[in-house]
């Protein structure tokens, strides 16, 4: 039996030559970011990028599907990587165990990768998405997910979203650099917070979340 063969049901040759043959590189691997990896993962991708300088903590396992009580304290980006070899030993991954700037995304050959943004950092991002525009690269970003109990998610161009504030914020940072188009992944829901010391962060939503950014870089691919 293939691993793949329920997968296989419903997709062409062609279509899976493209989803195995797809370089993607995932940028965060946090709540979000997690999911969309191993979903990638589960449908058969087999070249990755994953890029992460944070380490798991205790308040991470309440979302974050790689997190566990054995990750706790370990880079993100080298449990990715364990992780999604435990799934598919066919996988060609390069991990980076650190936060992208200026000098240190010099480091990383993007070249000819569809990038998934799923950083939480504002410059971070920008710097990424600027990165990917500059250079020709096809990206997806997400935008929030917390401070929601109940969300729904799809994608639009970023100039369309409403009821985001991290989207409100990022679409003044991308006018000033000339960026005028940009798919991303947001919720339209109202947000919630009783604590604005912290963001609320429930697995459903974040869990949604990044399913719907994995499908969403899914059909970029196969549409490609």
């Amino acid at each position: 039996m293939s691993a793949f063969e329920r997968r296989d049901l419903i997709l062409t040759k062609e279509e899976i030559n493209k989803i195995e043959s797809a370089k993607i590189a995932v940028f965060g691997l946090g709540g979000v970011g997690g999911y969309a990896f191993e979903a990638l993962v589960r449908m058969g991708v087999k070249n990755f990028i994953v890029c992460d300088g944070d380490n798991f903590t205790e308040s991470n396992l309440n979302r974050q599907i790689l997190s566990t009580l054995d990750s706790i304290g370990k880079n993100k980006a080298i449990v990715a990587k364990e992780r999604a070899l435990s799934i598919n030993k066919d996988i060609n991954i390069k991990e980076y165990p650190f936060f992208i700037n200026e000098e240190t995304i010099k480091n990383i050959d993007l070249k000819d990768y569809f990038i998934v943004d799923a950083i939480d950092d504002v410059k971070n991002k920008i710097l990424l998405i600027k990165y990917a525009n500059d250079n020709k690269n096809n990206i997806i970003s997400m935008m929030g997910a917390g401070n929601r109990l109940y969300a729904s998610f799809e994608k639009t161009d970023i100039y369309k979203t409403i009821n985001d504030p991290l989207a409100k914020k990022m679409r003044g940072l991308l006018k000033k650099e000339g960026i005028k188009k940009l798919n991303v992944v947001y919720s339209k829901d109202e947000r919630k917070a009783l604590d604005t010391t912290a963001i609320a962060s429930i697995s459903y939503v974040v869990g949604k979340a990044g399913l719907t950014l994995a499908e969403e870089t899914i059909k970029e691919i196969l549409n490609s």
